[in-house]
């Protein structure tokens, strides 16, 4: 089972997106037009490489160069930011390489003796192009300035009151108290603990 470069070129060529295969690398070249992110000439496009390892058991999808980090750059700041996008978001992880300043936006994982299908596919190279695109702003804020500022992205603890408070609204038109019902939730849960103690004793 597994996959191959065939298998995934024609996976995207189904889904009408430009790539060349290198045979010599058995690896697939491609690349994406941005909206935020850009490359180190400037250009508004975000390069990509597919490649199946271990026989096609193992799938890594990256962005080579996706940034580069001299000596003289605000490494801390930039790390720090890098791990908390991670934090913030599913499957994107970044990698840097000491040797020469290489930063790589990367998803990876195994296909074991599973098939790798068009929707896998597909949903990885997105993320990927997406994930680095968004957070592009904050990650040139951190390298350039040493500053880590998300902005407007709000905290997951906001988020939930955030959600609760819909929540609220939409039991109101319903024509339903919610401190009420929160309370007959609390006394029930009370009086099942009690009948716990007593089954217990």
């Amino acid at each position: 089972m597994a996959t191959n470069v065939q298998e995934i070129a024609e996976f995207l060529t189904n889904r009408e997106l430009k790539h060349e295969v290198d045979e010599q690398r058995g690896v697939i070249v491609t690349c994406f037009q941005t909206k935020h992110y850009t490359d180190g000439e400037g250009e508004q496009y975000l390069g990509m490489i597919i490649s199946p390892e271990e026989d096609g058991k193992f799938l890594k999808v990256f962005t080579p160069r996706c940034y580069t980090v001299g000596e003289e750059t605000n490494r801390a700041a930039l790390m720090q930011t890098l791990l908390m996008v991670s934090w913030r978001t599913k499957m994107v992880q970044f990698e840097f390489d000491d040797s020469d300043g290489e930063i790589r936006a990367i998803i990876e994982f195994p296909l074991e003796d599973a098939f790798l299908t068009e929707q896998q596919l597909y949903r990885t190279v997105n993320t990927l192009v997406a994930i680095v695109d968004k957070f592009h702003p904050v990650v040139i804020k951190a390298l350039e300035e040493g500053v880590i500022d998300f902005g407007d992205a709000e905290s997951p603890l906001d988020a939930l009151q955030e959600q609760f408070s819909r929540f609220e609204a939409m039991l109101e038109e319903l024509g339903i108290d919610a401190d009420e019902t929160l309370k007959e939730d609390a006394e029930d849960v009370d009086n099942d603990d009690d009948d716990d103690d007593d089954f217990y004793i």
